[in-house]
Formats: C-alpha cells, sequence, structure tokens
C-alpha cells in the first residue's frame, strides 16, 4: 500500500474502528469483573458499596503506574460502568460492540 493513498486511510480507519471495539470490550470486562468483586465483598451486608469500592480501588493501586490517582481511577472506572450498562446484561448485548 502506498502511504496517503486512498486504500491506506481506509485501513488506518479500519485499523481505528477494530482498536477502538477492543478498547471497549476491555473496558466492558474490568467493568464486568470490578462490579463482581464488589458484589462478593458487600454479599454478607456488612460492608457497604462505597467501601467496598475504595477497597478495591487501595489494592489496585500498587499495580498502577503511578501518575494513576484513586481519583483518576474511580472516574475511569465509572466511565467503565457506563459500557456495562449499556452492553450488559439489560443492554443491548455485548455482541453489539462489534457493530460499533
Amino acid at each position: 500500500m502506498i502511504s496517503g493513498s486512498a486504500q491506506h486511510l481506509s485501513y488506518l480507519f479500519d485499523t481505528a474502528i477494530k482498536s477502538g471495539q477492543q478498547e471497549i470490550l476491555d473496558w466492558y470486562n474490568y467493568s464486568l469483573e470490578f462490579e463482581s468483586r464488589v458484589d462478593a465483598l458487600t454479599a454478607d451486608g456488612r460492608i457497604k458499596d462505597k467501601t467496598a469500592r475504595s477497597k478495591i480501588y487501595k489494592e489496585m493501586k500498587p499495580f498502577l503506574p503511578a501518575k494513576i490517582t484513586q481519583d483518576n481511577l474511580r472516574k475511569k472506572t465509572l466511565r467503565a460502568r457506563k459500557h456495562l450498562t449499556l452492553f450488559g446484561k439489560n443492554g443491548v448485548g455485548i455482541d453489539k460492540i462489534n457493530v460499533m
């Protein structure tokens, strides 16, 4: 392929779409796992939802780059929950990610 050609641009566009779909799927899977951990911690009723989330964030923090703050982690998790809501059990379905 010739750089700058329509074919090359089409290839780059298609690659960008596929990487976007993969990123959405990755955020969906992260949120699914995160919410299952929250559910496991709050199942007995002794730990509240907010406390469970904070505990998980603190457990994750040592494994993340230093530039990721706990507030940043919370916001990214909140955005990931939106993917779970949209494509999850009561949403349009995970198979629709490939349509995007």
